[in-house]
């Protein structure tokens, strides 16, 4: 679960806009579980468990219009993104193996917002940085993970793992 898929070319849709915004490179939120550490008196031995889901951070790096530069500068306001763009896998000696259609929908808050260097007759990139509030991931058209914090939603190929998680503590 903690793949870091980094996309290039991909095109955004801000707030339910009909106009991609282009973005030469996305890191897409990687989902790392927080733990609590488990030791039974009567046991020789402890375990982790998890209990939840870290704080998740999307990044995105290209040249923008003024709408989503000013949109990302409203850190107040939670923005609907949906990301489509191709995963393409290559090796070495045979080079291009697959290419994956994937599309990242996400609630985000804008948190920060970095222009690149001004240089002559070249448009700036810029960067940004958002924490996200809910992140869905589908990989030709299978949902890899369904995540809402503010709903406690946590979905993993469409198991229901917080369902999963209090069975274990409750047993």
């Amino acid at each position: 679960m903690a793949n870091v898929f980094k996309l290039h070319s991909a095109n955004i849709y801000l707030n339910g806009s009909n106009m991609p915004h282009v973005a030469s490179e996305i890191t897409l939120p990687s989902v790392k579980h927080k733990t609590t550490t488990h030791a039974p008196t009567a046991l020789k031995f402890s375990f982790n468990i998890p209990i939840g889901v870290e704080p998740m951070e999307l990044k995105i790096k290209g040249d923008f219009d003024p709408s989503f530069v000013a949109a990302s500068l409203n850190t107040a306001h939670v923005h609907s993104l949906q990301v489509y763009s191709d995963l393409v896998e290559y090796d070495d000696a045979q080079g291009r193996l697959s290419e994956k259609q994937v599309v990242a929908y996400m609630q985000v808050m804008f948190t920060e917002t970095t222009p690149g260097a001004v240089k002559n007759g070249e448009a700036v990139e810029m960067d940004f940085t958002a924490s996200v509030l809910s992140y869905k991931l589908e990989v030709e058209g299978v949902t890899l993970f369904d995540l809402t914090g503010l709903s406690n939603k946590h979905e993993v190929l469409g198991m229901n793992l917080n369902a999963t998680n209090n069975n274990i503590i409750a047993r």
